[in-house]
């Protein structure tokens, strides 16, 4: 009490004295205003209602934390289907795949091990069976073509005889080789 009757005349005297003057244009009085402005949020703390609001949110926050620690929560779907043991049926799988051609068996039947259960169409093995020996035969051309060409020698096309289009194909480009070989021979002997 002592410090506020201490303070009173030198509060009296700060209320009557003139405010300072601002330096700036004349009449403009939105400086001062401004400047007053920081202290007395400074002095006022947050609002009201967003106090209220951070309050709320920590409170709804909360209790959704103690709700999914304390809460057990059970899971239903309704669905239609059937239960079949996984015990009794084993999966048939064609591991290079291929069409079926007939099917030995009916569902839901008892098999013995070793039992034919379908049949496959044998076209697709076939025709990659086909394609395997004509690649193996263009590889064996290619290379009897190649022996000849180094060793300057005539080709034995005869493993060839098949694939009368592969063995032609294979010749032409022999007598490239022949003919390329010999104008480069000519060429260097001309400089010599």
């Amino acid at each position: 009490m002592a410090l506020w009757r201490n303070m009173a005349p030198w509060l009296s005297k700060l209320k009557s004295a003139p405010p300072p003057e601002e330096p700036g244009p004349p009449g403009d009085d939105r400086l001062v205003k401004f400047l007053a402005q920081p202290l007395v949020l400074e002095e006022s703390g947050p609002p009201k209602l967003l106090s209220q609001l951070l309050v709320a949110v920590s409170v709804l926050i909360g209790g959704a934390i103690v709700f999914a620690a304390f809460t057990d929560i059970t899971e239903s779907a309704v669905v239609q289907g059937q239960l079949v043991p996984a015990g009794s049926i084993n999966t048939v799988e064609h591991l290079e795949g291929g069409i079926v051609a007939e099917v030995l068996v009916e569902d839901g039947q008892i098999v013995e091990p070793g039992q034919t259960l379908v049949r496959m169409d044998g076209a697709a093995a076939l025709s990659e069976l086909e394609q395997a020996r004509a690649r193996e035969i263009a590889l064996a051309l290619r290379a009897e073509r190649l022996r000849a060409f180094v060793m300057d020698r005539a080709p034995d096309f005869s493993e060839g005889s098949a694939y009368p289009d592969l063995l032609q194909d294979q010749q032409a480009i022999l007598d490239l080789q022949l003919e390329s070989r010999e104008s480069q021979q000519k060429v260097l002997l001309s400089r010599i």
